[in-house]
C-alpha cells in the first residue's frame, strides 16, 4: 500500500495467520511471522498452534514465499531487521519450551551462521519488597548503531509469594557490544505498546494503558531523557 493509503494489495494467502511484517533494506522483500492457526491460537498458544511459527519472506516482484526458519519457534509480538540487513531479532521460545520469559533470538538470514540467544535477565529490575520469577518482552527494535530498545514487564509477587499483577511497563536498552541491560523508563501502567523508534534513532514513542486501549502516548529521547506526554484531542 502507498503511504497515502492507495493501491492496497494483498501479498500472502493461505490457511495461515501472517503478522509482524518488516521490509528488507533494499525494499524488495518483506519478512514476516507465519503461524499455522487462527489469531486466537497465536495469542493464546492453543493446541492448533503446537507446530510452531516460522519466519518467512515474500518477494514483491513475483509474490513467492520462502521460509527463513522452520516451524520450531513461538515468536513474540514483532520482529526487527538489523541495521546491516543480515539478521532478524525477535523474542522466541522453541516448541516444547516454556513460552514465558522468552529470550531474545538473533536469527541470521545466512543459514550457515548459527543463531544467537540473549538472556536479558530482566527479573533483576524487580521493585523493592517484591520478587519476580518471570519477565516478558512486549516490543523490540534496533537503533541505527545496532543497540536494541525493548519494552517488557515483570510478573511480580510480594515477599510472601502472592501474585500482585503483571508488573509495570518498562523500556530497556540492550548494548550489543557490552551485553549491558539498562532500564530507561519505568511507568506505573500495567500494559503498554511500543516503543517505536524515529528514523534518525534519536527519539521513540510508546503508549500505556490497558490491553484493550492505550490512553496515554509519550515521546522520549532514546537515552531515556526528556520524557513528554503527548496530548491528543479527537
Amino acid at each position: 500500500m502507498d503511504a497515502d493509503g492507495k493501491n492496497l494489495k494483498q501479498i500472502t494467502t493461505g490457511d495461515y495467520f501472517d503478522l509482524s511484517p518488516v521490509f528488507s533494506r533494499d525494499g524488495k522483500r518483506i519478512y514476516f511471522v507465519r503461524s499455522k492457526g487462527s489469531f486466537f491460537s497465536h495469542v493464546f498458544n492453543t493446541l492448533t498452534r503446537r507446530e510452531g511459527d516460522a519466519i518467512c519472506s515474500v518477494s514483491l516482484d513475483d509474490l513467492s514465499v520462502q521460509e527463513v526458519t522452520q516451524y520450531k519457534y513461538y515468536f513474540g509480538k514483532n520482529i526487527a531487521l538489523s541495521p546491516d540487513g543480515r539478521s532478524l531479532l525477535s523474542d522466541a521460545s522453541k516448541v516444547g519450551e516454556s513460552t514465558m520469559g522468552n529470550p531474545l533470538r538473533i536469527i541470521y538470514l545466512d543459514p550457515s551462521v548459527a543463531n544467537k540467544v540473549i538472556d536479558l535477565k530482566l527479573t533483576q529490575f524487580s521493585p523493592p519488597n517484591t520478587v519476580s520469577d518471570n519477565a516478558g518482552i512486549r516490543w523490540l527494535d534496533y537503533l541505527p548503531d545496532g543497540q536494541i530498545i525493548l519494552s517488557g514487564f515483570l510478573s511480580l509477587k510480594n515477599l510472601n509469594g502472592r501474585p500482585m499483577n503483571d508488573g509495570f511497563h518498562s523500556i530497556f536498552k540492550y548494548d550489543s557490544s557490552t551485553g549491558e541491560v539498562k532500564r530507561l523508563i519505568e511507568t506505573d501502567a500495567h500494559y503498554g505498546e511500543g516503543p517505536n523508534i524515529s528514523f534518525d534513532g534519536k527519539k521513540m514513542s510508546f503508549g500505556t494503558g490497558s490491553p484493550y486501549a492505550c490512553d496515554k502516548i509519550y515521546i522520549v529521547n532514546t537515552d531515556g531523557s526528556d520524557l513528554k506526554e503527548i496530548q491528543i484531542k479527537l
